[in-house]
């Protein structure tokens, strides 16, 4: 599913222990950037555009794998170096981290399953899963920009 821009990206997508002024900006670009595509596969479902759906569906995929290796590489990264003295904090960290590894199986089972024209015609609980993939990105979002980015 993931193409050759996609390998090209992610293999810039270098780990950091160090801090970058820039990064907290690209992250929130990156959320706004994943919740237009969000929606657009609901548009495109709705209006039983199935091939623009599965499109959109791929080109979120890739995006959202994008944005989770930087804030792997560089984010969390920086996080725990930061906090290597504090343990209570590196712990949540931590655990957030963790957390967001669920969200990507929820996502990669959804992917899978709908990984052709057929299978999202066919599936009359589409737009239910894709609900609970979106309401558990937007409670992790929120949490990430009012709390984790605070720590960065």
């Amino acid at each position: 599913m993931k193409g050759f821009f996609y390998n090209l990206k992610a293999k810039r997508i270098k780990p950091k222990h160090t801090y970058d002024n820039t990064l907290i900006n690209e992250l929130n670009q990156e959320h706004e950037k994943l919740f237009i595509i969000y929606d657009k596969i609901i548009e495109t479902y709705i209006s039983k555009k199935y091939r623009k759906t599965l499109k959109y569906l791929k080109k979120f995929y890739e995006t959202y794998h994008l944005h989770i290796l930087k804030e792997d590489n560089q984010l969390y990264n920086y996080l725990k170096t930061k906090y290597k003295f504090f343990p209570e904090i590196k712990e949540q960290i931590t655990q957030k981290q963790e957390e967001m590894k669920k969200i990507t199986l929820k996502l990669e089972e959804f992917i899978t399953k709908h990984n052709n024209i057929k299978t999202i015609q066919e599936n009359n609980k589409f737009l239910k899963e894709l609900g609970e993939i979106g309401k558990a990105l937007t409670e992790r979002v929120k949490f990430e920009e009012t709390k984790l980015y605070d720590k960065y």
